[in-house]
């Protein structure tokens, strides 16, 4: 009878080290992934730079990538930027991306480029919201854009939605008829759109 308890005993041990090594390596794995913020759909900050200065409460963290490249690549979707523009212009200027959360699960990235003519005030960026939050648009006309998706243009600006991502394209050129600038915004939209 001794013999069978301490056999009881000793499988019981064996299956409580099984069970308490598994929980230790679930909580590693679930931990470690979130130090390392290895995480599917979230912002990589690896090549990022934060730019976020002192501030109270839960703000945002705002990050700033050394290039376009490195910017698109931190983000957790495809971005596709427009590259025949409209006007002479210079090369887009590195992306600010702030994190809302500080979980990189939901950010804001702005692209912006400029006119190359210091004589010219136009401007272009390029916001995309991530993940969609509020997809309503009143007083904007809506607009066919490339491969059936609907955009919602009013005076410099032209939003739409692909997938879980809300990109805002803002366009100011005082310089062109009110028409000409529509066509116009409406040919950046489309190149962002696959």
């Amino acid at each position: 009878m001794l013999k069978l308890i301490k056999r009881e005993n000793r499988l019981g041990g064996v299956f409580l080290k099984k069970i308490a090594s598994i929980s230790l390596l679930s909580l590693f794995f679930l931990t470690g992934c979130q130090f390392l913020n290895i995480s599917i759909g979230a912002l990589d900050t690896t090549n990022l730079t934060d730019i976020t200065e002192e501030q109270q409460g839960n703000s945002p963290i705002t990050y700033e990538a050394a290039t376009v490249e490195e910017g698109l690549e931190a983000l957790p979707f495809e971005m596709i930027l427009p590259e025949e523009l409209p006007f002479e212009a210079e090369l887009y200027m590195p992306p600010v991306i702030n994190d809302l959360n500080g979980d990189g699960k939901m950010i804001i990235a702005y692209f912006g480029a400029r006119s190359a003519n210091e004589n010219e005030e136009i401007l272009l960026r390029v916001k995309a919201d991530y993940p969609v939050s509020d997809s309503s648009y009143p007083n904007y006309e809506e607009v066919e854009l490339k491969n059936g998706v609907t955009g919602y243009y009013l005076k410099s600006a032209l939003s739409f939605q692909i997938d879980d991502v809300a990109f805002t394209v803002v366009y100011m050129n005082d310089d062109i008829p009110v028409e000409q600038h529509r066509e116009e915004i409406i040919a950046i939209a489309n190149q962002m759109i696959e």
